[in-house]
């Protein structure tokens, strides 16, 4: 095992968290490596304040100060409210995703793509600003220049 992933796995060998397998690899690479040694002495050290040090305790008038107002809310007879299932902070979003499916199907219906047969046209696309009238507009013939002048069509 390489120290890299051994040193990864010394926090869960010191709480033997790891399988049988994994736990000896990294106890055969412990007793090698002075670094990860040292390190698992650390964890042990750190244990051992951890457990000397004492619980917290919360303050007498802490503790008074919210038996009075439990004692408040009870004779009262206040309950605490809860939320419904449908906040109003959801509302918002819900409602702007909703508008932004709406347009990009009103979109994908009214979209006229620029292809004929099936495929993509390159001729099509091209011509596409050309006016409807031309009548040579689609047709495979090249205009022969006479005709172009001749019609009024500027080149």
């Amino acid at each position: 095992m390489d120290h890299k992933s051994a040193e990864d796995q010394l926090s869960a060998f010191y709480d033997c968290e790891l399988s049988e397998k994994e736990h000896r690899e990294v106890a055969v690479h412990v007793q090698e490596c002075r670094q990860c040694r040292q390190i698992l002495a650390q964890f042990g050290t750190l244990s051992a304040i951890f457990s000397r040090a004492a619980a917290l305790q919360p303050s007498e008038s802490f503790t008074d100060e919210l038996m009075e107002r439990l004692a408040t809310l009870e004779a009262s007879g206040e309950q605490t409210t809860r939320k419904s299932p449908f906040s109003l902070q959801w509302l918002f979003p819900v409602a702007g995703y909703g508008f932004a499916l709406f347009l990009m199907f009103a979109a994908i219906t009214h979209w006229e793509p620029y292809y004929m047969g099936g495929r993509a046209n390159t001729e099509t696309i091209l011509l596409s600003g050309l006016p409807q009238e031309s009548h040579w507009t689609f047709s495979k013939e090249k205009p022969e220049v006479t005709q172009l002048w001749n019609s009024g069509e500027e080149l």
